[in-house]
């Protein structure tokens, strides 16, 4: 939540730090979203741990966007070798909403900083063959692609069908024991700041659904929101040419109303 105030405020000393019952609630909560993501994304996790990652396969080279405009680079992983900035321009009709975002402070959560806004891999993370894969089940689901409630101001007509990942067989394989060895790999070597404070072992997949966008039907978005998890993860399964529009919008982007992220076919928005 964001506070607009024109003097300064005196924060009371008992709320200065996280009170102990918090920290233990939300300790409670973590060990049980993790005890659920092992049960139902268990792909290669053990008592021992995670034991195999596909390195050679793993994106290390990124595009990169910040909550700013400033000129900054992505590096190598595992060269010295630099990945180009994207700037994102403005040179569209003035927007008062983008104008009011550019005012307001962002918010940036821990442990990232205002450079590690969005990356988008320059490699793919999953072939053009398994992306075929996945559309081809979806489409031939029995139950068929389901529909959802209103979601974040969007109304139920106009948001995105869907199929949650464990509904699929083959999918749900493919995410499991392919895609989890390259993805968790990746989402370090995508942001700086987690190379500090963890490793690809410590994480887990929360939930994955495949959702279809179709302005035929009038199913074109899902609405403006935040995820409560520390990564979300987006792989487009269609090639560029095969659509027109799409794309994802960041909130934290200049002018991100007039500038929507899209990749290639198997590449991967974090």
């Amino acid at each position: 939540k964001r506070l607009h105030v024109s003097t300064s405020v005196v924060v009371p000393e008992d709320v200065k730090t996280i009170k102990e019952t918090v920290i233990q609630t939300n300790a409670k909560m973590h060990e049980e979203y993790v005890r659920k993501s092992e049960e139902l994304f268990y792909g290669f996790y053990s008592p021992d741990g995670f034991t195999t990652f596909d390195l050679e396969r793993s994106p290390t080279t990124w595009s990169c966007y910040s909550v700013d405009d400033d000129t900054h680079h992505c590096q190598d992983n595992n060269t010295n070798s630099e990945e180009e900035k994207v700037v994102m321009t403005n040179n569209k009709p003035f927007d008062i909403w983008n104008a009011m975002m550019e005012m307001e402070k962002r918010i940036i959560p821990a442990p990232f900083t205002k450079d590690e806004l969005a990356r988008v891999s320059s490699t793919p993370i999953i072939s053009s063959e398994e992306c075929d894969e996945i559309v081809h089940e979806c489409e031939n689901h029995y139950w068929g692609w389901g529909s959802s409630e209103s979601r974040y101001g969007t109304p139920a007509d106009k948001v995105g069908s869907m199929i949650n990942l464990q509904d699929l067989s083959r999918s749900y394989s493919l995410v499991n024991f392919e895609l989890l060895p390259r993805l968790f790999p990746a989402i370090i070597s995508a942001f700086q700041s987690l190379k500090h404070t963890t490793v690809p072992e410590n994480l887990r997949l929360a939930g994955s659904r495949v959702v279809k966008y179709d302005a035929s039907q009038g199913r074109i978005e899902l609405g403006l929101h935040r995820d409560g998890k520390l990564i979300t993860a987006n792989i487009a399964l269609n090639h560029l040419n095969e659509y027109e529009g799409g794309g994802t919008l960041v909130q934290g982007l200049p002018n991100f109303r007039l500038n929507p992220i899209k990749m290639e076919k198997g590449h991967v928005l974090l």
